[in-house]
């Protein structure tokens, strides 16, 4: 088993590194054209993995909790009615990760690790379209790296809620995920669940 705990303190570890106005003023609109400034993000995440020996009882497990927001970030963004263009969209997430290891139930570590992660610019542009009078769809993916343990792919596409809080465009992604296998005496669970909000302030 101390290959499998071994992969569950990577698991762990990997995912530690990865993505206030009134709300009166919250307004829904159809059109987000126009120019843009990168305003931050910030991440909950919750990631949990089990390994399980069928044959000797034996179950693995590690859970692990992030949050972190961003601060120094810049880029700009440029939205037309189809496109979606950053441009060296970038920042420092600060934060914390709290992790927690399981034999058959029992705790056998916790790991307490600070965030402390630069971003590398990232420029790209994304087309994506409008659903109904507050969902976006982005057909690459998320607008800023969604983070994921090793153990789960993030999906190519990708869903979100829109919205305005004064000059600011709020983008909330949600990932809910959970992928279970089996092969022969072993079965693994992989869970996984992100809320990631970024914001854009127009110009």
């Amino acid at each position: 088993m101390k290959s499998l705990k071994s992969a569950l303190l990577l698991a762990a570890l990997a995912s530690t590194v990865v993505s206030c106005s009134n709300d009166d003023d919250d307004k829904v609109v159809t059109s987000i054209e126009g120019e843009y400034t990168f305003a931050g993000t910030s991440v909950e995440m919750f990631a949990a993995s089990t390994y399980e020996t069928i044959s000797i009882s034996e179950k693995d497990s590690t859970a692990t909790n992030t949050k972190y927001a961003s601060t120094s970030q810049s880029g700009t963004a440029s939205i037309s009615a189809t496109n979606f263009t950053g441009d060296k969209l970038s920042f420092i997430a600060k934060g914390s990760s709290v992790s927690k290891l399981y034999t058959n139930g029992e705790e056998t570590e916790v790991m307490d690790l600070p965030i402390n992660y630069e971003a590398e610019p990232v420029s790209s542009v994304q087309a994506y379209k409008l659903v109904g009078m507050d969902s976006i769809y982005f057909g690459e993916g998320f607008l800023i790296g969604m983070p994921s343990p090793g153990t789960i792919q993030v999906p190519k596409g990708a869903g979100a809620t829109y919205k305005f809080s004064g000059d600011t465009l709020v983008i909330t992604s949600l990932l809910d995920t959970t992928i279970v296998q089996e092969a022969q005496d072993e079965r693994a669970k992989d869970i996984l669940r992100v809320k990631m909000i970024t914001r854009f302030k127009k110009k």
